[in-house]
C-alpha cells in the first residue's frame, strides 16, 4: 500500500515540475525546441507558449489513468480476464506504474523542449520498450490467474 502511496506521490509531483517547467519556459524562453532529429538534434523550433499544452496532456493522462484505477476492470475492453480481487489489484499496481512512467516521460519532454536537458531518444525508446514488455507480462498473468 506504501508504494502506490509513494507512485502517487511521485507522479503528483513529477505534474507540478512539468507544470513548473512549462510555465517558466513559455514566460521566459523566445522559442523552443518542438521537433527533434533521430539523433536527438533539434529539427525545429516553435513558439514557447506550445510547452504549455504539454503539462496539460500529463495532467490528462494523469487523470485518465487515476479514474481507471477505480475501476480496474474497465481498462480491458475485451473482458477476457478472470475478475478476481487478485487481478484487480494487480491492474492498480500496473496503472501506478504507468502513470508514474507518463508522467515522468512528459516531465522529461517538457525538460527536452525547454532546452534544460538534451534529448536523447533513446530514453525515450527504452521508457516505451518497459511499457511495452510491463503490459505483455501483466496481460499474461492477468489471464492466467
Amino acid at each position: 500500500m506504501k508504494s502506490n502511496k509513494l507512485s502517487n506521490l511521485l507522479s503528483l509531483l513529477f505534474l507540478v515540475a512539468t507544470l513548473g517547467v512549462a510555465v517558466y519556459a513559455a514566460f521566459v524562453k523566445d522559442t523552443i525546441v518542438v521537433h527533434w532529429g533521430p539523433l536527438g538534434g533539434s529539427e525545429l523550433q516553435g513558439m514557447s507558449y506550445l510547452i504549455l499544452f504539454l503539462p496539460l496532456l500529463s495532467a490528462a493522462l494523469y487523470l485518465l489513468l487515476r479514474k481507471g484505477k477505480e475501476n480496474p476492470f474497465a481498462l480491458d475492453p475485451q473482458h477476457d480476464m478472470p475478475q478476481t480481487q487478485g487481478n484487480a489489484q494487480q491492474l492498480r499496481r500496473y496503472v501506478d506504474v504507468l502513470s508514474l512512467g507518463v508522467t515522468g516521460l512528459l516531465l522529461y519532454i517538457t525538460l527536452c523542449a525547454a532546452g534544460f536537458l538534451p534529448m536523447i531518444p533513446l530514453v525515450v525508446m527504452l521508457v516505451v520498450a518497459f511499457f511495452i514488455i510491463y503490459y505483455a507480462r501483466s496481460r499474461r498473468k492477468l489471464r492466467a490467474a
